[in-house]
């Protein structure tokens, strides 16, 4: 039977982040590498071009090149969800590891992230609607997290991506192969070499089937491995993940608390955020035209606390302006295995904002966390 026009719906979305082996080599999923989002993925690519400079007697354009291909956007949001379990690691384990660049593992007590020279690259996945997408050689360059009287703990990832292939949907015609199939006039478009497919219910045992060409003049597209057989007209082909399996129990905001040296303090919101400051390598050429690198410059880790101006507040102003430091400790869940800590052992304090309505005063600080000499510790984020 034919296709009918689907429109993607946001709650057909679904999310899978694998850390990757080596930088741009697309890594993927299994169904535990799924994660839930607050909001579907974006991570847009838009091509780069080149106008002819040819000199013509026309003032019509005499032509454009295409340039290699700018590294992609990303942009992924979901709330915080520990395991359950100390010493097991979060929903979010992969982007943490990404994000900062080092993990440990303490059995049974904690999952510690801390920062590293070097970062590790991952591939993101998903589903929205009648297309599948695959963002391979992704880098982690800002992370967000954030609580406030209401709600869940939020955590926001951004960065880049080298590359982002996608796999829609469509049908096979009559004399398809094992391993060529025929799509309906158009259907070649909507696929791309290096993305996963299924060919009605054979998904190669849960692993897909790589596209490993796509003829756009003949309409159809070349897979690997061969399927057990070839398939007839009509049969629906269309990207590929796994079912997913969700773990983690979300974190809920109200339980949020922050300490600065040890001392509560009250606060209306608070928030971290860590930025890596990426930076793409689109000047050497490369083979597949994708940018060669990404990598990572001298990164800013910070915070933010709101408060009502409580008298003890005022006292921020004196540590802005003499560097005083401090531990400042965000932290928010009730019980072992489902809580999560920030901290900036080393932090200090930008000039105080003051404002507020017809009624109250509020006073909001900006926090920066700096190293010991030791270098590598102003930032630590632990599951515990």
């Amino acid at each position: 039977m034919a296709l009918t026009n689907h429109k993607a719906l946001v709650k057909e979305t679904e999310v899978f982040v694998k850390k990757e082996t080596t930088f741009g080599a697309l890594a993927f999923p299994a169904a535990t590498d799924a994660v839930r989002v607050t909001a579907v993925p974006t991570a847009p690519q838009p091509g780069s071009f080149t106008d002819s400079e040819e000199l013509v007697n026309s003032r019509s354009k005499p032509g454009r090149a295409r340039d290699q291909t700018p590294a992609a956007n990303i942009d992924l949001k979901l709330y915080s969800r520990p395991s359950g379990a100390a010493g097991t690691a979060p929903q979010e384990d992969v982007l943490m590891e990404c994000a900062l660049g080092k993990k440990t593992v303490n059995a049974g007590v904690s999952v510690v992230y801390e920062p590293a020279i070097a970062l590790p690259s991952f591939s993101l996945c998903w589903k929205e609607g009648h297309t599948w997408f695959f963002a391979a050689g992704c880098k982690v360059g800002s992370l967000a997290f954030d609580f406030a009287a209401k709600g869940y703990v939020n955590l926001g990832f951004g960065g880049m991506a080298q590359k982002v292939l996608f796999a829609g949907t469509s049908e096979t015609v009559a004399a398809s192969t094992t391993e060529l199939i025929k799509l309906a006039a158009g259907g070649a478009l909507l696929f791309m070499a290096g993305a996963y497919v299924q060919v009605g219910s054979e998904d190669n045992g849960g692993a897909g089937y790589l596209i490993t060409a796509v003829d756009v003049g003949n309409d159809t597209i070349s897979i690997s491995p061969a399927l057990s057989s070839a398939p007839a007209a009509d049969v629906v082909v269309k990207g590929f993940l796994p079912t997913p399996s969700w773990s983690g129990t979300k974190v809920e905001a109200r339980t949020g608390t922050v300490t600065l040296d040890g001392a509560s303090l009250t606060i209306m919101s608070a928030s971290g955020s860590l930025d890596n400051k990426l930076t793409q390598d689109d000047a050497e050429l490369t083979s597949d035209h994708y940018v060669s690198d990404i990598e990572g410059d001298v990164r800013d880790a910070g915070g933010k606390l709101s408060c009502r101006f409580r008298r003890e507040f005022a006292g921020f102003f004196s540590r802005a302006r003499n560097q005083v430091q401090g531990a400042i400790v965000l932290q928010a869940g009730a019980s072992a295995g489902s809580q999560v800590k920030w901290e900036l052992p080393q932090a200090e304090m930008n000039t105080p904002d003051l404002s507020g309505d017809s009624v109250w005063r509020d006073i909001a600080v900006e926090l920066v966390g700096l190293p010991t000499s030791a270098m590598e510790d102003e930032i630590k984020v632990t599951y515990l």
